[in-house]
């Protein structure tokens, strides 16, 4: 989940750039696992401590809604910087007319793509070196924790709802509009929950994608309150 939205964001920052290189999407999801660490700790009987460190793997917290949010900020940087980069032209091999135009693209990216790694890695490295924490870490613990107690909980909820209905009333697509916002911590509730239920554990989270699926939309989120108001007053005047 997280990867294919690592991409997708990516590439849609590319489109405001007019820059549609496959490469961007491959450069962010790089990025992205530059700042993930790589190994895993199993469980294994004969292995001393009773865990054994697997290399080189991404763990399923890296890849499942519970890294959407970190995933976000990560293609939004390396969108934003590898773009600016190809962009500028600066760093541009130029090769003979007579190459053919895929292999001189793939050279025209390459300095941008590297520096873009290089940058995202090394914040990643830096932080992690003067906090002790990854910024994967970081952004979960004082970020993404934090709005996922209050977007799933029955306060945060309402509020959240009131927002994309008053959007409405200006105008404004209120779910499109908020939909980065709450997003990512209803899905980390949702995958929560699957998990949980996978374990044969009670379900920690009442309010997650599907319940604001069937008690927002269906029951009238955004302008369907005005649409019913609207039709109810149009069959009275009939």
């Amino acid at each position: 989940m997280t990867i294919g939205l690592v991409f997708l964001i990516a590439m849609d920052i590319g489109k405001n750039y007019d820059i549609h290189d496959f490469e961007l999407g491959v450069v962010a999801i790089g990025a992205y696992i530059a700042l993930c660490l790589t190994s895993a700790q199993v469980a294994c009987e004969a292995a001393e401590g009773g865990f054994h460190t697997v290399a080189n793997v991404l763990a399923q917290n890296y890849t499942n809604a519970n890294g959407l949010f970190v995933g976000m900020f990560v293609a939004l940087a390396a969108g934003e910087i590898y773009c600016r980069l190809v962009k500028s032209g600066k760093l541009e091999i130029r090769l003979p007319e007579t190459v053919p135009s895929n292999v001189a693209r793939s050279f025209t990216v390459l300095l941008p793509a590297a520096l873009t790694l290089f940058i995202i890695a090394g914040v990643g490295l830096i932080f992690e070196k003067i906090t002790g924490m990854s910024i994967f870490d970081a952004i979960v613990k004082f970020v993404q924790a934090p709005v996922a107690n209050i977007l799933t909980g029955l306060p945060g909820f309402l509020i959240i709802n009131l927002m994309t209905t008053i959007l409405w009333l200006f105008g404004i697509h209120g779910n499109q509009a908020l939909t980065a916002i709450y997003a990512p911590p209803l899905l980390a509730a949702f995958a929560e929950n699957e998990a949980a239920y996978a374990a044969g554990l009670a379900i920690p989270n009442i309010i997650n994608t599907p319940f604001r699926v069937h008690y927002h939309y269906r029951i009238g989120s955004d302008r369907r309150p005005a649409h019913c108001h609207y039709s109810v007053f149009q069959e009275g005047r009939l």
